[in-house]
């Protein structure tokens, strides 16, 4: 068995309750309801009976063998490779992959800053307009 404590693993979804399921190696376990519960999902191994090649998980008191369970392989997010997606125009602009309607990104900074500087005098507008018509006659 390959496993150690800590490892990720998944509990097989086709395993059927009742059935014994042998070890690659030695050791015969029966698959119970209270095991079925982890069917499909990922779960860290917590103990290992080095005796009969079985081992328990986080948060069931059962035994399981090898075969009851898939390796998964899980890259933690920092160490995931980074990828910058961007499309290149005919002219050389280069664009963001989700820039919208494929306008280039200083583009959309700018239209973001023209929008920013409206809003603001709205904003002085409406506030002049309240003013001017809040007042009591």
């Amino acid at each position: 068995m390959d496993y150690k404590i800590g490892d990720k693993v998944r509990v097989r979804s086709d395993l059927v309750v009742g059935d014994d399921y042998k070890s690659t190696t030695w050791g015969e376990v029966e698959f119970t309801e209270k095991m079925d519960k982890f069917s499909w999902q990922i779960v860290s191994i917590s103990e290992i009976d080095t005796s009969d090649n079985t081992f328990k998980i986080e948060q069931c008191f059962n035994w399981f063998t090898d075969t009851m369970v898939e390796p998964v392989n899980i890259t933690p997010l920092s160490k995931r490779p980074k990828y910058e997606w961007y499309a290149i125009d005919q002219d050389g602009t280069k664009f963001e992959s989700n820039a919208i309607w494929w306008r280039s990104l200083e583009e959309i900074k700018k239209e973001i800053e023209e929008r920013k500087e409206l809003n603001a005098r709205d904003k002085s507008l409406l506030l002049s307009h309240r003013n001017l018509f809040s007042k009591k006659k």
